[in-house]
């Protein structure tokens, strides 16, 4: 068994060992944070099912929605993404905080840009990073403009909102725990097209290490163990 194998057997136990108590709403971020790892593992279905389950445990929990709904865009299902969100708008109104509705401004964004509706989906974060700052959550909102902007084609812009996802002030959320070394992986990635070679590979190297202690290899290590080697021996 391989130690990102091990992490998910371990976010398991977590999830089972907190359900029905006082810290039952864990339980939620635990089989969210387990989605992502089987993500990047590369088992799509499998995320989506943690991810549901997470739903499961917390139907009123926005984030388990947000990430299913990330998921099924990164697996180029659009029309499950809005399905997803239609599911998250209806737990929404049984919903009394406005964690939900940021939640579900950053789903609607991010859907938006997969549809290349680049101005709907500026409103739409315009409209989530107006809420109260203890209802926003500025990893992943820093992380969504990002994308819009790489989108967009701003590279440089979109560079900057990637660094300020990764500033190591924010507060880290159980479910990017294990979302926290892939942003490096986009950030190295938005450092190439922005044409900043040498910040790439430093993002690069910076995401390898985090993974250095799994002794796994998935398509993505070897990928970004391949860029590195190309930008370093690219005449400068």
């Amino acid at each position: 068994m391989g130690r990102v194998d091990e992490g998910l057997a371990a976010y398991s136990r977590g999830a089972e060992m907190m359900i029905g108590t006082p810290n039952g709403h864990l339980a939620a971020d635990a089989e969210t944070a387990r989605a992502q790892l089987l993500l990047f593992k590369g088992d799509g279905e499998a995320a989506m099912a943690a991810a549901r389950r997470a739903i499961t445990i917390e139907p009123l929990k926005g984030s388990s929605h947000y990430i299913l709904g990330v998921i099924q865009l990164h697996l180029g299902d659009i029309a499950a993404a809005k399905q997803t969100l239609g599911e998250q708008q209806q737990a929404l109104r049984q919903s009394l905080g406005q964690g939900g509705v940021f939640w579900e401004n950053l789903l609607t964004a991010e859907i938006a840009i997969a549809e290349e509706e680049f101005g709907m989906a500026r409103e739409v974060l315009d409209r989530a990073r107006a809420l109260p700052q203890e209802a926003r959550y500025a990893v992943e909102e820093q992380a969504v403009l990002a994308r819009l902007e790489a989108a967009a084609g701003n590279p440089e812009a979109a560079v900057a909102a990637m660094r300020a996802a990764l500033d190591p002030r924010h507060v880290v959320l159980w479910l990017q725990i294990s979302q926290r070394p892939m942003l490096y992986l986009e950030l190295a990635q938005l450092e190439e097209r922005a044409g900043q070679p040498q910040a790439a590979v430093a993002s690069y190297r910076e995401f390898l290490r985090r993974w250095g202690k799994a002794g796994d290899t998935f398509p993505a290590i070897e990928s970004a163990r391949q860029r590195i080697a190309a930008l370093e021996a690219a005449p400068l």
